[in-house]
């Protein structure tokens, strides 16, 4: 993949990483609203988001499945306690955690997809993630500013990109 997904995809995964701390900490601190949309969906999106990462085999992947682990649970426990926007979000769960599932079944019997070498820089990344890198010095990140003033961005490796399985990922045409 082109160093500007890999820019993103490290970006979108800090955030994901910090929302998750900040929902959870409402959630300890006792300001999450039960019947609330916003806080729900940002719960789910997170959770989406850690899902991915989990699966991606890299240093922080156990961290990630644990914590998507986390924000299933608490979704439950929201849907358990009459939200009906929990109750979606949970299907949707649901769907992720059998193909999550699959993936790593294919990958146990040596048919996933390898991980990508990673570059020096999203290895420095990833070791400052656990050093309380929040969401907000993710998108100070200076690859990650060189990605955002990219005027006219490479996506033409992402139009012929395959898995091993021969899943392709799919754009749209506008």
């Amino acid at each position: 993949m082109p160093d500007t997904a890999n820019t993103l995809v490290e970006t979108c995964i800090q955030c994901a990483r910090h929302s998750y701390q900040i929902i959870t900490d409402a959630w300890a601190y006792g300001s999450f609203a039960t019947f609330d949309y916003f806080h729900t969906q940002y719960l789910f999106s997170a959770a989406t988001v850690l899902a991915i990462s989990s699966s991606l085999r890299s240093p922080q992947s156990e961290s990630d499945n644990y914590k998507f682990e986390n924000a299933v649970e608490l979704l439950r426990q929201l849907e358990r306690s009459g939200s009906f926007v929990a109750k979606e979000f949970c299907e949707h769960v649901d769907a992720m955690q059998s193909s999550i599932a699959a993936i790593d079944c294919s990958f146990v019997l040596g048919q996933g997809v390898q991980r990508p070498e990673q570059n020096n820089e999203s290895e420095a990344v990833a070791a400052s993630i656990g050093t309380g890198l929040t969401a907000g010095m993710a998108l100070a990140e200076p690859s990650f500013r060189d990605f955002l003033a990219e005027t006219d961005l490479d996506t033409q490796g992402f139009d012929n990109f395959v898995f091993e399985d021969s899943h392709v990922l799919y754009w749209p045409e506008t």
